[in-house]
């Protein structure tokens, strides 16, 4: 069962610029304030990864994950327009990115499943277009996935 008064501790959230999903990729590499080199690394592997097997859901979101040495993260967004992915037609909206370790992974494995089981969802995806802030996105989140659970 997951502790959503924890989810604070290890989410952000943000609107996504209209561009690229690189530039999505960018921009919550930054909010997490990543030092450069291993920001580029993280950066490079997904991108990569991506080109063969994308982390595209329902057309419209994408969850692209990475395992570093310690630490759990997510960045997740919302962009009230379209950001093209470079290895399909999709015009993505909504994203999650998974920053986790080893001892994070079934937390990781966790969220990922909660946050695949929203990007499914019309009605959550609605509520994360009309949010005005980020702080908004965060308490859709939380509430979504306290919805889940019960």
């Amino acid at each position: 069962m997951i502790k959503t008064d924890e989810i604070a501790d290890f989410l952000s959230t943000m609107i996504l610029r209209e561009g690229t999903f690189e530039n999505a990729l960018n921009d919550a590499l930054d909010i997490l304030e990543i030092e450069s080199e291993m920001k580029d690394d993280i950066e490079k592997n997904i991108v990569e990864r991506e080109k063969t097997m994308p982390t595209i859901i329902a057309r419209d979101s994408v969850l692209p994950r990475y395992e570093m040495e310690k630490g759990f993260k997510i960045v997740a967004g919302v962009s009230r327009h379209s950001i093209a992915h470079s290895q399909t037609d999709a015009d993505i909206r909504y994203f999650a990115l998974f920053l986790y370790s080893k001892e994070y992974r079934e937390d990781f494995l966790n969220y990922l499943a909660y946050f695949t089981r929203l990007f499914l969802l019309k009605s959550f995806k609605q509520k994360l277009t009309s949010a005005k802030d980020e702080d908004e996105i965060k308490t859709i989140i939380i509430e979504g996935i306290e919805e889940i659970e019960d």
